[in-house]
């Protein structure tokens, strides 16, 4: 693009060259006023040559800083065109993106590098307009090459002032995009697989923590283990709203799990309970990894968990069963066989009260045998009177209070 001429460049020619006229004038005239006046033009002249020779240089070096500029931003093309959209000037960067050289493009309309629907639909002359009256016109979309194919580019465009700061053109600047959107595209395809084949196993959650934003974006398996809206958690939600879900008993030791893995780099690896909107308690075990920016700072943290509930259900079982089988060995009667067994089925379960009762055959009475409670609770010993029929008949016979 070539730089407008200053004005003061113009107008101080014009006034050297009357001056000269002046000057002659004056040199045919006689005595000692011509002499003066001849020396006083003499030195204005003199000024008027060094603020032209200012002025040229300022010009000089201005256009040089501009050249370079354009030519120097390598992974950006710009272009520049009058306010009738025809192109005036094209850079380096412009040529090797877009495929047309200068000499080429130059004196053509700006929607030429505009797909022919975009063309159709108004896109550049909106854009213009847009740039004009705003300032800046923003957008994402695909552009046209020399030889028709296509690439996807984000970019700019925004008004070229004169020298009267009135708009003279505009100036589109954009950046090839094409890998990035494929590359984006490619990871959103590989996201929606995993998230289908997490969805299908209904056993494990994923998470992805934002950390300067402090967003967490996680599947519905992962949102619905710590009682968490689905729809909410999509759009990210701060971590503290996770932290709620943690089972009391544990929110220390994971919060600090998850800060030492933040502070040291190391890999997150962690066994606790969470709670569902349900109230209902689920072990899970919770991996992931901190990733850091090129300057150290934490940037993301994602992770995996698996609800291990069920599993750790069937290892208590276990344990309880090999338990059992090494008191019975021990105990030296039934009674005893009865008791350390109550004992054990209502610690596994977690219960606060286990017995065995002997119905007689009305289904009426039961006879409490042999009972175990948690420590501090009371114990109801005796026969129990019920109406009900026999499937209703333990609970219905049971005190309240119980």
């Amino acid at each position: 693009m070539e730089l407008a001429k200053d004005d003061r460049l113009a107008s101080a020619l014009a006034e050297n060259a009357a001056l000269r006229r002046r000057l002659a004038n004056l040199e045919s005239a006689s005595g000692d006023d011509a002499a003066t006046r001849l020396d006083a033009a003499t030195h204005e002249i003199a000024d008027l040559k060094e603020e032209i020779a200012s002025l040229k240089k300022a010009l000089h070096k201005s256009e040089s800083r501009y050249r370079l500029i354009v030519e120097s931003a390598v992974d950006y093309a710009i272009i520049a065109a009058d306010l009738d959209g025809t192109v005036t000037t094209w850079n380096e960067a412009a040529e090797a993106v877009l495929g047309w050289s200068e000499r080429q493009i130059v004196g053509r309309p700006i929607a030429t590098i505009f797909t022919p629907e975009d063309v159709e639909a108004g896109v550049p002359e909106r854009e213009m307009s847009l740039s004009l009256t705003m300032g800046k016109a923003s957008d994402e979309r695909w552009h046209l090459k020399a030889d028709g194919s296509r690439f996807f580019a984000s970019g700019e465009m925004m008004p070229l002032l004169g020298d009267d700061e009135k708009p003279a053109g505009v100036l589109k600047i954009l950046r090839d995009r094409t890998r990035e959107r494929k590359e984006r595209q490619e990871l959103e395809v590989s996201r929606e697989r995993l998230h289908l084949a997490l969805e299908v196993s209904d056993l494990v959650g994923t998470w992805d923590w934002d950390i300067p934003g402090d967003s967490v974006y996680v599947n519905t398996r992962f949102a619905r283990l710590f009682g968490v809206d689905p729809a909410l958690a999509d759009k990210g939600v701060p971590i503290e709203t996770f932290l709620r879900g943690v089972h009391p008993d544990d929110l220390a030791g994971t919060s600090a799990a998850i800060n030492a893995a933040i502070e040291t780099g190391s890999a997150y690896s962690q066994e606790y309970r969470s709670i569902d909107s349900d109230g209902t308690i689920h072990w899970v075990f919770a991996k992931g990894r901190c990733f850091y920016d090129s300057n150290g700072n934490p940037l993301r943290f994602p992770g995996a968990i698996v609800d291990r509930t069920a599993d750790r259900a069937r290892g208590v079982r276990q344990s309880a069963l090999l338990r059992l089988g090494d008191e019975l060995i021990l105990s030296e009667t039934s009674a005893s066989h009865t008791d350390k067994a109550l004992e054990i089925l209502g610690e596994t379960l977690d219960i606060a009260r286990v017995g065995y009762a002997h119905v007689d055959a009305a289904e009426t009475t039961a006879t409490i045998a042999s009972e175990w409670t948690a420590r501090m609770r009371r114990r109801f010993p005796g026969s129990f009177r019920s109406n009900s029929s026999a499937p209703d008949f333990w609970t219905s016979c049971n005190p309240a209070s119980w």
